[in-house]
């Protein structure tokens, strides 16, 4: 196995903590082994790539498992355990997009099952530069279809140019996929920036269209915020425009007062993102904790060694589950704790309700029912209200291992009285001097039958410095439901863009799925187009449409696990908005109805144009700065309304991409109007300012990018030139000297011969070349100037000029013998790309007599 590296994970500021109190809601007695045996235990991804921690995840879709852990993941049979792929590297899903996601593999891995889509969510950080610097990126793969082994759309997103982006943990979202992150600043080390929050935009990445992010750096708002979790969906949607809430913990001992629970909301609106809004909603008072185990070191003792691991007390444990009941919604979560002072790791668990009138705490407790420390656990709760933990527990006489515990919706508030069991039980320990374990863990549950979890969680079968393993496995209360039957249809809509101009086209996909465990045959989707707009295409993933009103889509068979789409594309007729209702049936009977309708409506606003640039001819090769030279480009109004006055504007840029620090070009082409569909193509003289870097540069055209026509599309004006243009300089330099007399003496004439050459790729001025007396073949002071000059012509990029002069000896020159030095434009008349290479010396020497 290759050397160890130890993943980075970087805390939080800490400060220690009082010491001497009992946690007030510890649970110390734990009833009979009633908790449901694991339905499956399975071994998981071991440390294939040789780093430290694991940061094991996982997820359960219709039919697979994926885990994920520090630095590959792999694909099971959810019903046997049975690898179907991998081991693979983690950066193996993006080496079709290239870039630093394909060509770095850092880890900090998160892979979620979205539910309400029937896609898969991957996602991990890359840090090319790290630890120097940025810039630092979050990559995400989205699955095309609800099989883990297909097609992903996929994507980088630049998070911040100075910020890490540590510890990023995901949510899913109706309206996006939320993204928490603990920032760093790193160069020489890596300091605390603050709590970062990011909203990424899942429509977009659903349907495989360029995506965009919301973020809001709240180191500026306190810069102590940080360990926040979003909420992640399990079971029904939350009711329409609920923002996605983020929870962090804070300890008393760190400033604040009392012990709380920091509440969130992230309001994201795509049509206006600056609009979007990130607002507290409150801090929750909860029972006294105490969050300092060592001074937040290693802690946790283990069997058959003296080394300890880390608790990472100092933040929630992923997840923060939320779950929709319809009266009220519940957020699910945990952290580790010194539950008597003595340094003691312990599980404080939360359950919170919102039932409209805002988040309040409905039961907490603290899980330590002996003397083995319990810590890094997952928590989350099924679709009858039930709840699981999962987490590791070590002491001196029990080797590191996996177990769970839980209660059932009825149990008394406060309490996980429903015993606990094991998933795995370690027979090793870990002896690597890092103390790093987890960082994290992941109970998930089955959206099947949203009863069963799924929790995944590290171990050692032998003691050793990091060679752990894992393992996932599942389990279900009896309490939750029948196992499933039957087949259960879902229907999904998304209308996009939102909002669409008058004239434009909105494309609708239906998505369909069948979460049941039986198939559904004579599947029948029916679609009914809106007022204000007008159908364009209907297509189906599998089977036939028939246009009409309704629209009907015979899809025939969906399995279980299945999903299929229909895609509509309506033209939007009239100002106001517009709507699509779907629906969907089958032979056989559903038992969850509520979800087989959806209805999407889209913003229609008045008709605007879209300038696109679609061509732009080449820079020449090279360039002085200040020189001007003509440019010709074509624009396109790809929209439905008309533009009026506008100016095509051209930079030069070091990448294809328009962005700041790109050097604006003195001259423009004005476009007096351009309707709809229509097409300008002219010329500009432009020319390069004469402050720009040396360097090599794309020409890039931009349509009205000051923003003086409203447009339906801001982002696509701009259009890179293929080749490039290297601004540069010319390079006058000495090819050739020919040799002096053998002989001569002070104040003596003498005939110099030289070729001076432009080795630069831009033409230079008028020159002249002056001549040198050196004792050695390097131009120095003290060497002799000899009275005379050659004038060079204006010389194009490689020319050359030969000639012959005659120079004169000073009078004062000492005896001896010299090398004769030839220098072109010795006085500096043309600024060059290199100055220190204009002399060259004679081959052989002159020697000065009486």
């Amino acid at each position: 196995m290759p050397a160890i590296k130890e993943l980075t994970t970087h805390p939080r500021p800490r400060r220690p903590g009082p010491k001497g109190f009992v946690d007030p809601v510890l649970q110390t007695s734990v009833a009979g082994p009633e908790m449901p045996a694991p339905v499956g235990s399975f071994e998981g991804v071991n440390n294939v790539n040789g780093v430290m921690p694991p940061d094991p995840v996982g997820a359960a879709g219709p039919d697979h498992y994926v885990q994920w852990v520090n630095l590959s993941f792999a694909i099971f049979d959810k019903a046997t355990g049975t690898k179907i792929y991998g081991p693979a590297s983690g950066n193996t899903l993006w080496q079709a997009l290239g870039g630093p996601c394909a060509g770095t593999n850092n880890g900090d891995p998160v892979v979620l099952y979205d539910h309400l889509a029937g896609r898969w969510f991957f996602s991990q950080f890359a840090l090319p530069n790290y630890p120097s610097g940025g810039p630092f990126y979050q990559c995400i793969a989205v699955s095309q279809t609800s099989d883990p082994t297909g097609a992903y759309h996929l994507y980088m997103f630049k998070i911040s140019d100075t910020k890490l982006n540590d510890y990023p943990k995901f949510g899913v979202w109706p309206d996006a996929y939320y993204m928490a992150t603990n920032q760093f600043t790193c160069s020489s080390g890596c300091s605390w920036s603050g709590q970062g929050v990011v909203a990424f935009d899942r429509a977009s990445m659903l349907d495989g269209l360029p995506a965009d992010m919301i973020y809001f750096d709240l180191e500026t708002v306190d810069s102590t915020l940080g360990g926040m979790l979003p909420s992640d969906l399990n079971g029904p949607p939350p009711a329409a425009n609920t923002p996605n809430f983020f929870v962090q913990f804070d300890d008393d001992a760190w400033g604040y007062s009392p012990d709380q629970l920091q509440v969130w909301a992230f309001h994201v609106d795509w049509g206006t993102p600056t609009s979007s809004s990130f607002t507290k909603q409150g801090a929750l008072t909860t029972a006294a904790f105490d969050s300092n185990l060592c001074n937040y070191s290693a802690c946790i003792t283990q069997r058959g060694t003296t080394r300890r691991v880390d608790s990472l007390s100092d933040r929630l444990m992923y997840r923060l589950q939320y779950r929709n009941f319809g009266s009220y919604a519940t957020l699910v979560t945990n952290h580790t704790v010194d539950v008597d002072g003595t340094n003691h790791a312990g599980i404080r668990w939360y359950e919170l309700r919102n039932g409209g009138g805002g988040w309040s705490i409905h039961q907490q407790g603290t899980f330590a029912p002996d003397a083995n420390h319990r810590w890094m656990g997952s928590m989350a709760m099924d679709a009858a209200g039930n709840i699981a933990l999962g987490y590791s527990v070590s002491s001196s006489t029990t080797f590191p291992s996996i177990r769970y515990t839980g209660r059932l919706a009825g149990d008394p508030l406060g309490t996980l009285p429903q015993g606990e069991t094991t998933l795995m039980s370690g027979t090793g320990s870990q002896t690597s001097t890092s103390g790093r374990w987890g960082d994290y863990s992941t109970m998930a549950v089955d959206p099947v039958d949203d009863c069963t979890f799924w929790y995944t969680q590290e171990y050692y079968a032998l003691t050793g410095a990091s060679n752990w393993r894992t393992r996932f496995g599942s389990f279900r209360f009896a309490s939750c439901g029948p196992s499933p039957s039957g087949a259960d249809l879902g229907i999904d809509s998304v209308g996009v863009p939102d909002p669409v101009a008058q004239g434009g086209d909105v494309t609708y996909t239906l998505t369909i799925g069948n979460d049941g465990p039986d198939a559904a045959t004579n599947v029948t989707v029916q679609d009914t187009v809106g007022a204000g707009a007008t159908l364009k295409s209907v297509a189906a993933s599998q089977g036939s449409c028939a246009t009409g009103s309704p629209i009907s889509c015979a899809l025939g068979e969906l399995g279980p696990g299945s999903t299929a789409t229909v895609t509509i594309v309506v033209t939007a007729t009239a100002t106001g908005s517009t709507s699509n209702s779907a629906s969907v049936s089958a032979d056989q009977s559903d038992p969850n109805p509520g979800n087989n309708a959806a209805t999407t409506s889209v913003t229609v606003t008045t008709a605007l144009a879209d300038l696109v640039e679609t061509a732009v001819s080449d820079p020449p090769p090279a360039a002085l700065p200040g020189k001007s030279f003509s440019v010709t480009d074509t624009t396109e109004n790809h929209g439905a309304g008309s533009a009026g006055s506008f100016k095509v504007r051209y930079y030069l840029s070091s990448d294809t991409t328009k962005s700041t620090g790109d050097k604006l070009l003195a001259g423009a082409r004005s476009v007096s109007s351009l309707a709809g569909g229509g097409s300008s193509t002219g010329s500009a003289t432009v020319t390069i300012p004469a402050s720009t870097a040396l360097g090599t540069y794309h020409l890039i055209a931009c349509a009205d990018d000051i923003k003086v026509v409203p447009e339906a599309d801001e982002t696509n004006n701009c259009l890179a030139s293929t080749g490039t243009v290297q601004v540069t300089r010319p390079d006058l330099v000495e090819a050739s000297v020919g040799s002096p007399p053998a002989i001569s003496g002070p104040g003596k004439t003498i005939s110099v011969t030289d070729t001076a050459k432009n080795q630069g790729l831009v033409g230079a001025a008028a020159s002249r070349v002056r001549y040198y007396l050196s004792v050695d073949q390097t131009k120095s002071t003290g060497d002799r100037l000899l009275t005379g000059a050659r004038l060079v012509p204006p010389l194009g990029a490689g020319a050359t000029s030969t000639g012959s002069t005659t120079v004169t000896i000073p009078a004062i020159t000492p005896l001896g013998t010299y090398y004769l030095l030839a220098c072109a434009d010795d006085t500096k008349v043309v600024v060059e790309t290199d100055e220190a290479n204009n002399c060259s010396a004679s081959p052989s020497p002159i020697t000065l007599i009486p």
